[in-house]
Formats: C-alpha cells, sequence, structure tokens
C-alpha cells in the first residue's frame, strides 16, 4: 500500500522547453506569431485537480497512486482552434 504519491514529469529529460500554467503572455505570443514553432505545456490544473479527487476517494485509506500527466505540444494551431482557450486565459 502507498502512502504518498509523486508527479512526474513526462518531459523531464527533455532538453525542448517546457513550461507549466499558467504560461506568461510573452510565451504564447511568440508562438502566435510564429517565432517558437510550440512550446510543450504542463496541465498544472489538471494535476491539481487529479490530486485532490485522490486525496477525497483514497486518502483515508492511504492507497494512492503516482498521477502521470503527458504535456501538451502548444503550437499555432492548437492556439487557434480554442481547445485550450480556459487554461491560456487570465
Amino acid at each position: 500500500m502507498q502512502s504518498e504519491f509523486k508527479y512526474y514529469a513526462a518531459t523531464l529529460k527533455s532538453k525542448k522547453e517546457q513550461y507549466r500554467l499558467p504560461v506568461e503572455d510573452a510565451v504564447l505570443e511568440q508562438v502566435r506569431n510564429g517565432e517558437k514553432p510550440f512550446v510543450y505545456v504542463e496541465n498544472t490544473y489538471r494535476l491539481g485537480y487529479e490530486s485532490m479527487q485522490m486525496l477525497e476517494k483514497k486518502g483515508k485509506t492511504k492507497d494512492m497512486k503516482n498521477i502521470c500527466l503527458k504535456p501538451v505540444r502548444l503550437d499555432k494551431e492548437r492556439m487557434e482552434s480554442g481547445e485550450y482557450d480556459a487554461l491560456l486565459s487570465r
């Protein structure tokens, strides 16, 4: 039985630029105007949500697991699609 859990970033050893939400407006603007073709974004909001869900459901039994989330490759097309608007707005 596991009494604690750990969060591992899937791109921990990657040399690519990666950011955790919220991402600075300047970085988003660089993706929009093509200075950066893409960036990898870790959804820390989802991590927090899943952590709270796990604590509520399994915290009392101490039957917790690791939470592994894949980073999202955020490029101009994805930004323009509106799919991530709620996460990228301040």
